[in-house]
């Protein structure tokens, strides 16, 4: 008795090719990378690293440093929603959502600080591949050490990006 049938390879074949030419026809209409690596300072926090991946909706990761220590690590979540470019085909103005917290700092127990951080900001291309992202917003900081009690700051950053 036969439980489940296995595709012929024929059609195995057609799919695989069907899937190549879907990859090549994404890249070709997005002409523009879809990965984005950048460096830039943040008010209230210091300076980092954050890597994007997608186009006009990316998600990421960030590594903020402070007095060259690593601080806060987080993910992110970019939706890029009007204005045009004149490189690229990617949106100018963006929301970002993102959270970090204390995972590899040093002096602080894992979790021990958490930020949850919503912003509003600006793409401006200076070419296809190099720019700039400015962005305003607020943190909302969660401290363990301090029984669980929450500020509020106004915060924003500036971010050199190559897209490729």
């Amino acid at each position: 008795m036969i439980w489940c049938k296995f595709p012929e390879k024929r059609g195995m074949k057609k799919s695989a090719l069907l899937a190549i030419m879907l990859f090549i026809a994404t890249q070709l209409a997005f002409p523009q990378g879809k990965y984005e690596g950048s460096f830039g300072v943040t008010v209230n926090e210091g300076w980092g690293f954050k890597f994007r991946y997608g186009n006009n909706l990316q998600f990421g990761v960030s590594q903020i440093f402070y007095q060259g220590s690593p601080l806060l690590t987080g993910i992110e979540i970019c939706g890029h929603f009007a204005g045009k470019q004149m490189y690229g085909t990617q949106k100018a103005f963006y929301l970002l959502a993102g959270a970090g917290s204390t995972i590899f700092a040093k002096g602080y127990s894992t979790f021990e600080k958490t930020v949850i951080y919503p912003r509003v900001g600006r793409t401006i291309n200076f070419t296809g591949h190099l720019g700039l992202n400015l962005d305003l917003g607020i943190d909302f900081l969660f401290d363990k050490a301090l029984t669980g009690s929450l500020s509020v700051f106004p915060t924003g950053s500036a971010n050199f990006f190559f897209r490729f």
